[in-house]
């Protein structure tokens, strides 16, 4: 009987739990359907003119394909960095490692945000000299995303800690080197994390932010004009 109750108590509290995450998301889809001017409540019937709006944009669908060309580079890019920096944190013994792991925990405690005069003049100083990689250009945006691996090496270097070392060293006396032991035997167990942490650097942290090292007011317009700005400035100018 108590049982029975507690299962039953577990079973609500987890449903109005998921209702109450779930119940925004819900609001938000259905009166994006809605019919009339605003999508704002009582709902006034289904519609799909908002989708087609947005998909009749060429400029905005040009800032869309832009973020996640943008999203998917950084994030490989930021995933392989991250991984093979965690392994060697993990598994390697040498002097500064443990600085190199307070360091990169003290930078999450600051947001990326106040770096963006210094990553601004960075890259204006860059496209002086190599045009390619400057300002308004996809390259220094990727370069800009891909360089916040400070999680991901934390991530992955926790889950490094998971896998006995053993396994590696079994690896070894058999007559594998280190890297075919990295790549043979590691890399396989670690595959579910490192699509966790590429999954997360894909939609947490490069396809929701907009452009750091970004120009402001007419050079901005002109910018997203030329179809280089990703979709979070896009909507900025078009609101």
């Amino acid at each position: 009987m108590n049982r029975a109750f507690t299962s039953s108590l577990s079973w609500l509290y987890l449903i109005v739990l998921y209702g109450f995450i779930f119940l925004p998301v819900a609001v938000l889809v259905l009166f994006s359907f809605q019919d009339g001017r605003l999508p704002v409540p009582p709902f006034n019937g289904f519609s799909m003119q908002w989708y087609a709006a947005v998909f009749a944009d060429r400029k905005l669908m040009a800032a869309l394909s832009n973020s996640f060309l943008v999203a998917l580079v950084s994030s490989l890019v930021a995933c392989l960095l991250g991984f093979l920096a965690a392994y060697a944190l993990a598994r390697m013994k040498f002097r500064g490692r443990k600085q190199v792991l307070t360091g990169l925990m003290l930078m999450q405690m600051f947001p990326a945000v106040l770096a963006l005069v210094a990553i601004y003049a960075i890259f204006d100083r860059i496209g002086s000299a190599f045009p390619a990689i400057g300002l308004n250009t996809h390259a220094s945006l990727v370069l800009a995303y891909s360089g916040g691996i400070a999680m991901h090496v934390w991530t992955l270097k926790g889950y490094y800690d998971t896998i006995p070392a053993e396994i590696e060293e079994a690896a070894r006396v058999d007559g594998a080197t280190m890297w075919q032991s990295f790549t043979r035997v590691l890399l396989p167990m670690a595959l579910p994390m490192l699509v966790v942490v590429n999954g997360s650097a894909f939609i947490m942290q490069e396809w929701l932010r907009g452009f750091w090292p970004d120009m402001s007011g007419q050079e901005a317009v002109e910018a997203f004009r030329k179809s280089t700005d990703p979709v979070a400035k896009g909507l900025m100018i078009i609101a």
